[in-house]
């Protein structure tokens, strides 16, 4: 597309000269870019308008148009977020074609980069200049943009959110005139701290200047462990925990009360710690659990500069990628085949691996195919109780021939606290624990009850739901969650008092009595509406 040359100060433009001036940017109807759908297909809306802009000066046009108007904006990225965030029935601005790299400081180890920038294109820059980010998520294709409204985390006891890792960050504003906020931890304190993990309600984030590392590679080995060896017990040590005193059978020895509560106290801490030391044993700690077979990969990563060994081959990726699929959808016609593909699965993943490379592709995996996908952070110290909670449920509906069937693997990620104020992991050191549940071939599965019962348990265990994925909690569960709730609604209210960067996502998740803050309550979408039980 076109760019539009910068002129005249959005305030004094004739609201009649609009569409002819962002005519290059604006989305004709018929194509494929103006209906919004996400990475899984899960969501989709259809915008009354849909720009594309490349210039910080067209989004400011835009944002002036959509204030005259009365319109709401939503700005989506690549549309990697499982849920209806980015989902709008009135204005979109697809922020794709914002993704070029204005500065690189290498002596002071920042990148200033617009924010439309996806972190694949922004990894291979900054290798090119012997610099890398300090983490990543499972995954590139993200814009950074979306990283950070979302708080977005990799994995690390010491390791925080990506968006801690912003210096700063210009915002345009929906007042009249859509000027340009710089903001940082020196200046607009709590707007940034606010943006951080804003949730595209405080401005929309045009450009950012990112604190960098100098390039390095990762070793990360995995290693095959038992979920029982994490928790210390089996089910029917589990089971003697909750027997009342004198009652033995063949399984379990008859034991007194003030031994059994003292035994199983002990061998929680006992396990708890040792969770805890495998999440501190290397820089990078991930785990992921196959339930059908209590197996749990556990990958451990640490920088090094010893040149890359490569492990994929061509053979391994189809049995991993394309066989698994096929047999995923065999068995949503025959539900119960899904523990034959969980053993099949694992059995594909259980030997112990080495691998190395430039950071970013260490970092990131393949997430498969298209999924429904909930994930939850919890406080560290809760961990055992919440994955022993889990692996009960999961082992009675496995026994249950018309139980759910999840599948695989459930990822465990560990994070260091922070101090944004919607961060999951705000004010506290984190688990991230997430399931998924693959539509293989695009084909739908039932997800609904085993997401609501896995929300119901992490929210048991003091959870905060990750942002961009499908929850159901709603203001009176989240003003409980974060203390700097009604802060971060106080620097809405300031930045954003009409309304224009909310969305139906907003509106049902932090709207009271019917309505938000600033009065306006686009449609979202059908199937978001469907997710407010989860968590509740």
């Amino acid at each position: 597309m076109t760019s539009i040359t910068e002129g005249a100060h959005p305030a004094s433009i004739a609201t009649d000269s609009f569409s002819s001036l962002l005519s290059p940017c604006i989305v004709p109807s018929s194509s494929p870019k103006a209906t919004f759908f996400n990475w899984a297909r899960t969501f989709q809306c259809h915008p009354q308008k849909t720009f594309v802009p490349t210039t910080i000066y067209e989004c400011r046009l835009i944002t002036e148009w959509a204030r005259r108007e009365g319109k709401t904006l939503r700005a989506a990225g690549v549309g990697h977020s499982p849920s209806d965030l980015a989902c709008t029935d009135e204005w979109m601005i697809r922020m794709d074609g914002m993704k070029d790299v204005l500065e690189t400081d290498a002596e002071n180890k920042t990148v200033t980069v617009q924010a439309g920038i996806t972190l694949e294109d922004l990894h291979v820059h900054l290798l090119q200049e012997g610099l890398a980010l300090n983490n990543n998520g499972s995954i590139t294709e993200q814009t950074l943009a979306g990283i950070i409204a979302t708080a977005t985390h990799g994995s690390g006891f010491d390791y925080p959110v990506i968006s801690s890792h912003v210096r700063e960050l210009d915002l345009i504003s929906s007042a009249e005139g859509a000027e340009i906020i710089r903001c940082s931890r020196e200046q607009h304190k709590d707007l940034f701290l606010a943006t951080l993990c804003g949730l595209g309600m405080t401005g929309l984030i045009v450009q950012v200047k990112l604190e960098v590392k100098p390039a390095f590679r990762l070793r990360e080995s995995k290693v095959p462990l038992h979920i029982d060896y994490l928790l210390g017990t089996s089910l029917d040590e589990e089971r003697l925990a909750q027997q009342p005193y004198g009652v033995s059978d063949e399984k379990t020895p008859l034991v007194g009360a003030g031994d059994d509560v003292h035994f199983v106290k002990q061998r929680n801490e006992q396990s708890m710690q040792k969770i805890e030391d495998i999440a501190k044993s290397a820089e990078h700690v991930r785990m992921w659990w196959y339930p059908q077979t209590g197996g749990v990969i556990v990958a451990r990563a640490n920088r090094t500069y010893e040149p890359p060994i490569k492990v994929a081959s061509l053979f391994g990726n189809f049995f991993h990628y394309h066989v698994t699929q096929f047999f995923l959808y065999l068995a949503t016609f025959v539900p119960r085949y899904t523990s034959l593909v969980g053993k099949w699965a694992w059995w594909l993943n259980e030997n112990p691996v080495v691998q190395q490379d430039h950071s970013y592709k260490v970092f990131t995996f393949d997430c498969l195919y298209p999924q429904y996908t909930t994930e939850w952070a919890i406080p560290m110290e809760k961990t055992r109780d919440a994955l022993a909670a889990l692996r009960d449920w999961l082992a009675a509906e496995e026994a249950d021939p018309k139980g759910q069937r999840v599948h695989f693997p459930i990822e465990i990620r560990f994070t260091a606290p922070d101090d944004i104020w919607l961060s999951p992991c705000y004010g506290r050191q984190t688990t991230y624990i997430g399931i998924v549940q693959y539509r293989p071939y695009r084909k739908s599965v039932p997800y609904e009850q085993i997401f609501d019962k896995f929300s119901h348990i992490m929210a048991e265990h003091d959870g905060r739901p990750h942002w961009a994925k499908q929850h159901g909690f709603t203001a009176d569960t989240l003003r409980q969650k974060y203390d700097k709730y009604d802060d971060f609604f106080q620097v809405v209210q300031q930045a954003d008092p009409e309304g224009r960067w909310r969305c139906g996502y907003t509106q049902r998740h932090f709207g009271e009595n019917g309505k938000m803050p600033g009065g306006k309550r686009p449609v979202s979408s059908e199937e978001g509406e469907r997710h407010m039980a989860f968590g509740q």
